[in-house]
C-alpha cells in the first residue's frame, strides 16, 4: 500500500518528505534556469526513497515511464514499484484526449491491484485561444461514476500566470469551496518578482506566505525569500531563503534552502538539492538532502535519475557514467557477466512468459556473474537494477 499512498509524490517528481512543505515548489524540474538549449523527451524517471544510513542504501525505488504521440505530447505514463520480483505495475495514466492544438483535455488514472487495473481518478482541462490552461478538474471514481474532487483555475497577464485558485468540492453542500489562491507579479523582463499565497478563512482570503526579494543574474534566478504571515504581529516574517547556483553554461547545479532562526537572527541550513545536467541543460540526476543539526551533516532524503529518448543517460552523484551496460558472452552456455554497472544490484532472469528463474541481490554489479548452466537452451531476459540505473538485455542460452 505504500506505493499507492505515494502516487502524488511520484507524479510530481517530489519525495514525500519534501512534498508536504510549501517550499517543494522551488525544487521542480528545471526550476530556476532558462538556459537549456535542448530539451529531450523524458523516457523514464527512477526515484529512490527511504534512505537507510545504517545500511547505506535506499529502501524504496520507483520508476515512471512515459510514452508520446506523433506530436511529441505525452500520451501515457506508467508507475512501477521495485519488488523482489523486479519492476511491478503500480499505477498509470491512460486514455489521453487532445484538442486540435494538441492540448491535453483529459486523462484517466488507474491503480493496479493484481490482476486488474482499477479506475481511480480523472483529470480534465480547458484552454483559452492562446493555449493557456484555464481550468484543471480532478474527479474521483466512486465505483459507479465520477465525483468532483478539486478544480484549479488560472488567469494570465500576457503569457504570464497571474492567479492560480484552487477549490475543493463540498459533498454536503454540493458546491465548490475556496481553498487557496496564488497571485504572481513580474518585472518588465517577465521575470517573477513576487508570489502571494492566501488561504480561505472565515469567508475571506487571508495572507499565508509571500515569496519576495527575488535576485536574478541575467536569466538565472540567484535567490529568493519566503515569508510567512504572523497573526500576532499582523505582518510577514522571514521563513525560508533559497539560493541557486549554476555551472559556466548556466545549468542548475544546486539549490540551498535556509530556514530563518529568529533567536540568532541568521539563516541556518535546512535542505538542499544537487543536480547534474547534460550539455543541453537537461537534468540527469537530482539528489535531495536534509540538514541534521545534531550531527552537523547532510542526510539523504531522496534521489531521482532521468533518462531521455535521444540516448542521454542518467548520471549518479559520483559523476558521469557514459558506459553502455552490457552482458557477455552472449550467446552463452554456462554463465554471463555484467559490464558497465557499479554498486549493489538486483539481478533477475526470466523466461519469455515472465516467470522469474533466477533472482539475486549482488553486493557489486561490476563483479557480477550469473550462472545459467542449468537452464534449457533458449531466449531469456536479464533485468538489472542498481542505484544509478536500470537496464535489461536479451540472453541466448546455447
Amino acid at each position: 500500500m505504500k506505493t499507492k499512498l505515494l502516487t502524488v509524490f511520484l507524479y510530481g517528481l517530489a519525495a514525500c518528505t519534501w512534498a508536504q512543505s510549501s517550499d517543494q515548489s522551488r525544487l521542480n524540474f528545471k526550476a530556476a534556469s532558462a538556459a537549456s538549449s535542448s530539451v529531450a523527451l523524458l523516457d523514464s524517471t527512477v526515484i529512490f526513497d527511504g534512505w537507510n544510513p545504517a545500511q547505506n542504501k535506499w529502501s524504496y525505488s520507483f520508476k515512471l515511464a512515459y510514452s508520446y504521440n506523433t506530436y511529441y505530447k505525452e500520451d501515457g505514463e506508467v508507475i512501477y514499484n521495485l519488488t523482489a520480483a523486479g519492476w511491478q505495475d503500480d499505477a498509470r495514466y491512460v486514455n489521453y484526449q487532445f484538442d486540435s492544438q494538441h492540448n491535453c483535455l483529459e486523462k484517466i488514472y488507474e491503480l493496479f491491484f493484481n490482476p486488474s487495473w482499477i479506475l481511480s481518478s480523472k483529470e480534465q482541462s480547458t484552454y483559452d485561444a492562446t493555449n493557456h490552461e484555464l481550468t484543471h478538474l480532478y474527479l474521483i471514481y466512486n465505483g459507479s461514476g465520477w465525483n468532483n474532487d478539486r478544480i484549479d483555475s488560472n488567469t494570465y497577464t500576457g503569457n504570464n500566470l497571474a492567479t492560480h485558485t484552487v477549490q475543493l468540492w463540498d459533498a454536503n453542500t454540493m458546491a465548490w469551496k475556496n481553498w487557496f489562491r496564488e497571485s504572481h507579479t513580474y518585472n518588465t523582463g517577465d521575470q517573477q518578482i513576487s508570489l502571494l499565497t492566501e488561504r480561505w478563512k472565515g469567508g475571506a482570503w487571508a495572507d499565508s506566505t509571500l515569496e519576495t526579494n527575488y535576485v536574478y543574474s541575467g536569466a538565472d534566478l540567484i535567490s529568493l525569500e519566503i515569508k510567512a504571515w504572523d497573526t500576532l504581529s499582523h505582518s510577514f516574517k522571514a521563513n525560508y531563503k533559497y539560493t541557486y547556483s549554476y555551472d559556466v553554461n548556466h545549468h542548475l547545479q544546486n539549490i540551498l534552502i535556509g530556514k530563518w532562526d529568529a533567536t540568532s537572527n541568521t539563516w541556518k541550513n535546512d535542505k538542499k538539492a544537487d543536480y547534474t545536467t547534460d550539455a543541453g541543460g537537461n537534468i540527469n540526476s537530482f539528489l535531495a538532502k536534509n540538514w541534521n543539526a545534531g550531527s552537523g551533516t547532510w542526510v539523504n532524503a531522496y534521489k531521482s535519475l532521468y533518462y531521455y529518448r535521444n540516448g542521454i543517460t542518467g548520471i549518479g552523484e559520483n559523476g558521469s557514467n557514459n558506459r553502455s551496460p552490457g552482458v557477455s558472452p552472449n550467446p552463452a552456455s554456462s554463465f554471463v557477466e555484467i559490464s558497465g554497472a557499479d554498486g549493489p544490484a538486483k539481478v533477475r532472469l526470466s523466461d519469455l512468459s515472465g516467470k522469474v528463474l533466477i533472482s539475486e541481490q549482488l553486493e557489486d554489479a561490476s563483479k557480477a556473474r550469473v550462472d545459467i548452466g542449468s537452464l534449457a537452451p533458449g531466449l531469456y531476459l536479464l533485468d538489472v537494477t542498481t542505484e544509478k540505473e536500470h537496464f535489461n538485455r536479451k540472453i541466448i542460452k546455447q
